[in-house]
């Protein structure tokens, strides 16, 4: 079994309009890791994603999130539900690496050979956030807990079922087009789309 092709996919839309340092240093750091253990890591983002981030040896780049309008600026999970269908259509197999994912050990191929797979419990601290080692298949979704202590997240997920992959994310496309999203996001930051 051959590894999955690594994709990180940076949309300075979804990060008020621009990627800063801490996320630019982020990205830098979680690439190189990423690099380590997959000979391919590309890049999906936006034109100025990419003018950040060119320095970096990508194994190819593309620029496709920048036909992404204001709506869903903000919400960074936009761009990336775009660049895991991308990955899918482009390689298949795949495993999407967040831009504050550092991967200290490469996942065991018993986790990135499934059809589907998702690490999903972040940590959150007064201080700091880490990244907890669970990770579980999007068939066995987490228990949302009811302590305000941790969030479920897919920081790093993928798989082999490409058509699956494209079905959930065009299924997520189409919900957050959706004018009744908006209800979703009662927060102010939310409401200044177009």
């Amino acid at each position: 079994m051959t590894d999955p092709v690594a994709v990180m996919s940076p949309w300075s839309m979804g990060y008020n309009g621009h990627l800063d340092r801490a996320n630019k240093n982020s990205i830098h750091f979680a690439f190189l890791l990423a690099q380590k253990h997959y000979v391919q890591v590309h890049l999906i983002t936006d034109k100025r994603g990419l003018d950040d981030l060119a320095f970096l040896p990508w194994a190819g780049t593309s620029t496709s999130l920048e036909g992404l309008g204001p709506r869903h600026r903000k919400i960074w999970s936009f761009g990336k539900i775009h660049a895991m269908r991308e990955a899918a259509q482009r390689f298949g197999h795949f495993i999407h690496i967040d831009n504050d994912c550092f991967l200290w050990k490469k996942p065991p191929q018993i986790i990135t050979s499934q059809g589907f797979f998702a690490m999903c419990k972040e940590t959150m601290g007064e201080d700091v956030m880490a990244l907890s080692p669970s990770i579980l298949f999007a068939k066995h979704l987490p228990k949302i807990d009811t302590a305000a202590d941790w969030m479920p997240n897919m920081a790093l997920c993928g798989g082999l079922d490409s058509e699956g992959w494209i079905d959930y994310t065009n299924t997520a496309i189409e919900i957050a087009e959706d004018k009744s999203f908006e209800a979703f996001y009662p927060l102010p930051q939310y409401r200044d789309w177009e």
